[in-house]
């Protein structure tokens, strides 16, 4: 009844175009999902339930009366950038200009029906159903090699500095007269879909300025370099150990559990650093 009230409080002028707008990106998203995901859907749908909270949270903020002056000029560029970017010629066999017109067009209507503030606050939904979603592998082969570079040499780091003498080259450790590839499954690749899901719905919980929580955010990856920095030097470690036997199925998958918790550990202690957060959020809350 509180959520009805706030919403009825809105006017339903501000609310039912953002509905509608988010509903037809996120059923676009679900599609494209399922298009590009090839019988793996895990990733994928975390995806689109990224974009649903994203949406909720941009539809449930207070809105404004009507679309300004500034709002209606702006969605009317959109709507013709979104014209030019469909009728280029080559934008039918690659397929991101068609895209960013309806994310051009998706963006133009919420603007008209909604108003600036959830205009705007829709723009992060719309990129991830629109051009995050569709194009996930691209995204997802993109960051993969960065990340193994950066993990593998940060790892190989510390154990060198603890005394331990390996060597690395790229992505690859030599461990005496092995060599351990970090590999795709190595990298926290396969977790970051989840991963960011995660560090936004703790971003929500420890923030309510939407500067410190984007902030905050810009630490995510950060913290799964790090994490995955940990996961890697505990695989050597395991190898002086126990051998070959420490990249059977069991302990590959716990130590891609450890990456998750340390992850999101180091994500949480980020907040710390901001002052939107913990009792400084209580005390706002308060006055």
């Amino acid at each position: 009844m509180k959520l009805f009230s706030r919403f009825a409080g809105q006017g339903l002028r501000g609310i039912l175009p953002a509905v509608a707008v988010g509903a037809a990106a996120l059923l676009y998203a679900a599609f494209q999902a399922w298009r590009v995901s090839s019988g793996a859907w895990e990733n994928a749908l975390v995806m689109v339930l990224f974009a649903a909270v994203a949406g909720w949270d941009a539809v449930k903020g207070p809105a404004t009366a009507g679309p300004s002056r500034g709002a209606r000029l702006t969605a009317w560029g959109l709507l013709g950038a979104g014209l030019v970017l469909a009728v280029l010629p080559w934008g039918v066999s690659s397929g991101l200009p068609g895209r960013c017109a309806l994310l051009f067009a998706a963006l133009a209507a919420a603007l008209f029906g909604c108003g600036t503030r959830i205009g705007l606050r829709m723009a992060g939904m719309l990129f991830l159903c629109f051009l995050a979603i569709p194009y996930q592998e691209y995204w997802t082969l993109a960051l993969s090699y960065p990340l193994r570079l950066i993990s593998t040499c940060l790892s190989a780091e510390t154990l060198r500095l603890f005394g331990d003498a390996v060597e690395y080259h790229l992505t690859t450790i030599r461990v005496g007269g092995a060599e351990i590839a970090i590999t795709d499954a190595c990298s926290g690749i396969r977790q970051l879909e989840a991963l960011l899901l995660l560090g936004y719905l703790i971003v929500r919980r420890q923030h309510t300025r939407t500067g410190w929580a984007v902030l905050h955010y810009f630490f995510m990856l950060p913290a799964i370099i790090a994490a995955n920095s940990v996961r890697i030097a505990a695989t050597v470690l395991l190898f002086h150990w126990i051998g070959a036997a420490a990249f059977d199925d069991f302990r590959h998958t716990l130590l891609g559990y450890l990456l998750v918790i340390v992850a999101l550990l180091l994500f949480w202690w980020f907040g710390a650093l901001f002052p939107d957060t913990g009792k400084a959020r209580k005390e706002e809350s308060h006055e």
